[in-house]
């Protein structure tokens, strides 16, 4: 006795009385089923049934006409321009067999089909020969799908800003399986570099403007433009100045070409841009900290200013000393080349914190009074000391001590300034160049 045949078979049944409660069935297989060995070709199955047609047993099995069936034996459809190999199974082997209506870039290799289909559509198999000595004929229907093969970046070059000596790479990658890649730097084909990842030594040369372009089918795209930005391990503060577009009548350690009152050697020791106006608050933030007790300045420093560091100081009285001592120092992060550090001090009744840069060697640590008129393009009637070629009345030895241009006009606010005005003593600030 046979088992009845799976039901994820997609089954036609054709009932016929044989004799009273008892029906043959024809069963038609749809042409991607795989037949079960429950009913195979040229076979029927005779169920017995009771008096109102519920099926009691499965009887025996008796042959009747022949009925070819076949599949694909592999997943289907198929897609153009994709190699493909696909077999064809039937429920007997066939002696003979001829495959007609096959599209183009397909071949029959026996039983089998295989190639590389270049159009795509639904098109019609006949399937002819001979099982068994008797000749058939079936169809099979295959659908060869359009070829999707859209150039488009999946991955692109990202940005990087590392230090000199550290090695990486960019990387992109498109979706065209075939893509033929070439890197741009500058706008200049780089020699040689036709992979989808360009590798770097991490040297100052390197830093420039890159782009990967991809070619496939007569379709080019280029990725977006990534900048590399590969930082000195030490900028001087000579260098960092020069390179910052300052006007050489402007390059002092103690000159603020921005106009907002912040020198360039704080600013460098800080890694902020010399021509650009900060505020205060650009350079440090204040906070108490009551749970711990203490009042906190955080500030950045950068991490490439080798002629210079940073100072944080307090004092109780903006009468009294200015001191580093009891100033707890701490690196809390890092952002943009730059590292993040907090100074605090325990809270007081009154107080106050500062943050200052000081020069520690090159340069940027003295230069002669001759040295300063020189840069400054001073002309020469108007060198001397007590001389004052911008009409202000301030002489240049005074503006070469406090760090002013010789050349700007300034008044006495830029000078000192009183911050105290008290019956036993009058305090004023005043700047003081470190050149």
């Amino acid at each position: 006795m046979r088992n009845m045949p799976s039901m994820r078979h997609k089954i036609a049944m054709l009932f016929v009385a044989v004799s009273a409660n008892v029906f043959a069935v024809e069963y038609t297989y749809d042409s991607r089923d795989r037949l079960s060995s429950a009913a195979r070709s040229g076979e029927q199955l005779t169920f017995v049934c009771d008096e109102i047609g519920n099926l009691e047993s499965v009887g025996s099995v008796f042959l009747s006409q022949d009925a070819v069936r076949c599949w694909f034996e592999e997943e289907a459809p198929l897609t153009a321009g994709e190699t493909a190999s696909l077999g064809i199974g039937f429920s007997e082997t066939p002696s003979s067999l001829t495959i007609s209506g096959l599209p183009s870039g397909l071949e029959q290799s026996g039983s089998r089909i295989a190639g590389l289909p270049v159009e795509s559509g639904c098109f019609e198999l006949v399937l002819s020969g001979t099982i068994s000595g008797a000749a058939f004929n079936e169809t099979l229907y295959l659908t060869v799908l359009p070829e999707i093969d859209v150039l488009a970046w999946l991955v692109e070059p990202p940005d990087m800003d590392v230090d000199e000596g550290s090695s990486f790479s960019l990387c992109g990658l498109s979706s065209g399986s075939a893509a033929a890649y070439q890197w741009f730097r500058d706008g200049v084909a780089i020699a040689d570099e036709t992979a989808p990842s360009l590798l770097f030594s991490g040297c100052l040369e390197e830093s420039g403007s890159y782009v990967l372009q991809a070619a496939a089918g007569g379709t080019v795209v280029t990725s977006r433009t990534a900048t590399v930005s590969i930082r000195s391990a030490g900028d001087s503060f000579e260098s960092w100045v020069a390179g910052q577009g300052v006007p050489s009548s402007r390059q002092g350690i103690g000159d603020a070409p921005a106009g907002d009152g912040i020198p360039n050697l704080l600013k460098y020791a800080c890694g902020l841009s010399a021509m650009q106006a900060y505020a205060s608050r650009d350079l440090f933030t204040c906070s108490a900290d009551a749970a711990a007790g203490r009042f906190v300045m955080r500030y950045c420093k950068s991490k490439y200013a080798s002629d210079a560091e940073l100072i944080a100081e307090w004092t109780a009285s903006l009468a009294g000393e200015w001191s580093a001592a009891g100033v707890s120092l701490a690196k809390v992060g890092e952002e943009d080349g730059r590292e993040v550090w907090e100074a605090s001090v325990e809270i007081g009744e009154s107080g106050y914190m500062r943050l200052s840069a000081r020069a520690t060697s090159g340069d940027a640590v003295t230069q002669s009074f001759a040295e300063w008129l020189d840069a400054r393009a001073v002309p020469a009637e108007d060198g001397g000391v007590a001389d004052s070629p911008a009409g202000d009345g301030i002489p240049n030895l005074l503006k070469y001590a406090q760090g002013l241009d010789p050349m700007t006009a300034c008044d006495s606010s830029d000078v000192f300034r009183v911050v105290s005005n008290r019956p036993d003593r009058i305090v004023i600030t005043f700047r003081r160049s470190k050149t």
